[in-house]
């Protein structure tokens, strides 16, 4: 290593006169000769290049080692050097795997970026390469994705790939989200945060220095809030990052509205805009805690606050909780799909899939249902959702028409059986589902003024067959933290046949992390 440096030192030297020499008469001078420069580099070991170019930035090391030597080339793809950049831009670092080869018991293996989020936030099944280089240009390609230069700005992997699969579930679904996001906080937008309400805790600082928010309008995107929303009668929401300037201001007028309501390190930063009520998202900055206002009020009459994620995350809590709900999407729990009578489209948090989603078949004609507990609204307590459809072809469960002997059916009847947290159940009958009387079909349903007689849907979408399962929402009142919702549907065939649809048992209670 001292040759090396000795070498390196005494050639410097040279290039500095050459340079100056070079520079009088005109031309572009050459740092090493080229028998020199093969002799150097056929002499390098790759730990010393490793440790050498290191000091290179790493696209130039990429876009070069192709054009100087074979040597160069060589040197430039060695394992120290990537090993060396993968540990001081992105904090990766290999690990002894037990190899597959009886030979060979273990072998260094660099991680690449999970693409799948694991439980309560953490990371899902992790992929190993053998190639540092190649890591380095996955991790690299995460941070691209997402505008930000891993060298220029020290955003930490786990925000910064948080952010990548977010963008990358959006494309793939619903690519109109993407352009709602902000771009990220600035340093002067972090002081003066800061300033005014205390040290940010690092990972929701760098979240925010990703994207500062987003910016929805109401005429055309107001449902496409991140975390996501639903309707329920009158109660309508979509969730939304507020930007640091939003929530510092929100923030404000609190403290103005109700003076010691809340502590001084509370930052608003999700909130959702209903009839009559918000429902607001707080990080607390001083031990990163994630909370929201149950019950709220206008005047914070009886409003209070409850963790919106496992206190003991800490300092990672937003994070945590933001990776917990990405999970839910890849997973398809939570789904984009049409809420509201016009069908906007926007994140639906009722669960629409897994083990939080409930269904019966009866007769071809299933049933499904889940729930979400409604913490802004303590009236409505737990919501719950319902969808009714007659399966098609290849489907578990499909019967055919003259098996089941009707073509379509009209809901007539409803019986539900509701259970509180006490045990006491109660039985509630009615005619049709908040006013409507659907009518089935294989594929979706048919809208008229039969199964919309009070012109609920008609007005927004008119007549015709809608190409979907038929989906409605309503709310348990007062069971409590917990209880459940089941009973029974009745229909009429279209051969005037009854049939009676069970509906399965739909659990209440209050989820850990809650959205």
């Amino acid at each position: 290593l001292i040759d090396y440096l000795t070498y390196i030192a005494h050639r410097t030297s040279q290039f500095s006169h050459q340079f100056q020499r070079k520079m009088q008469s005109n031309k572009r001078p050459k740092l090493l000769p080229t028998n020199t420069t093969k002799f150097f580099f056929e002499k390098m070991e790759p730990d010393f290049a490793g440790y050498l170019f290191s000091y290179l930035h790493p696209i130039e090391v990429l876009t070069s080692h192709t054009r100087v030597s074979k040597e160069w080339n060589r040197l430039c793809k060695c394992a120290p050097l990537w090993n060396r950049n993968l540990s001081i831009v992105f904090s990766v670092k290999p690990k002894l795997i037990e190899s597959k080869d009886a030979k060979e018991t273990k072998k260094n293996q660099v991680p690449l970026p999970p693409d799948k989020i694991g439980v309560d936030g953490k990371d899902g099944e992790i992929k190993y390469t053998d190639s540092p280089l190649n890591a380095w240009k996955a991790w690299y390609r995460v941070y691209r994705n997402i505008k930000i230069d891993p060298l220029s700005r020290r955003i930490d992997k786990n925000v910064a790939n948080m952010w990548h699969l977010y963008k990358k579930y959006f494309s793939e679904n619903a690519p109109e989200f993407i352009d709602t996001f902000n771009r990220g906080a600035t340093d002067e937008e972090v002081k003066n945060l800061e300033n005014a309400l205390g040290p940010m805790p690092e990972s929701l600082k760098q979240i925010y220095q990703v994207f500062n928010g987003q910016t929805l309008q109401l005429s055309n995107n107001h449902y496409m809030g991140l975390l996501g929303g639903y309707e329920v009668y009158s109660h309508k929401l979509s969730t939304r990052m507020l930007s640091l300037q939003e929530g510092l201001e929100l923030s404000q007028n609190i403290h103005s509205q109700a003076p010691g309501f809340m502590k001084q390190t509370f930052l608003p930063i999700f909130m959702a805009n209903t009839r009559g009520a918000q429902k607001i998202f707080f990080c607390d900055l001083e031990d990163g805690n994630v909370y929201i206002l149950s019950n709220y009020h206008q005047r914070f009459h009886d409003t209070k606050f409850a963790h919106a994620a496992p206190k003991e995350l800490g300092k990672n809590s937003v994070l945590m909780w933001l990776r917990e709900h990405l999970k839910r999407l890849q997973e398809g729990m939570y789904a984009i799909r049409p809420i509201g009578n016009r069908g906007h489209d926007a994140i639906c948090l009722f669960p629409q899939s897994g083990n939080k989603c409930y269904t019966e078949v009866t007769r071809g004609v299933e049933i499904t249902g889940s729930s979400c507990f409604l913490i802004e609204n303590a009236q409505m307590g737990h919501a719950y959702s319902i969808r009714m459809r007659i399966l098609g072809p290849n489907e578990e469960g499909y019967v055919s028409k003259e098996q089941r002997g009707f073509d379509t059916c009209r809901l007539e009847t409803r019986t539900w059986v509701i259970e509180d947290m006490d045990g006491k159940v109660n039985t509630v009958e009615g005619k049709g589902v908040i006013g409507f009387f659907p009518i089935l079909n294989e594929g979706g349903w048919i809208l008229n003024r039969i199964s919309d007689p009070h012109r609920q849907m008609l007005r927004a979408r008119g007549r015709g067959e809608i190409k979907e399962a038929f989906v409605y929402q309503s709310c348990s009142g007062g069971v409590g933290d917990k209880g459940s919702i089941s009973g029974k549907l009745n229909f009429i065939g279209n051969n005037g046949a009854t049939i009676e649809v069970k509906v399965p048992k739909i659990i209440f209670e209050i989820p850990k992390f809650k959205y």
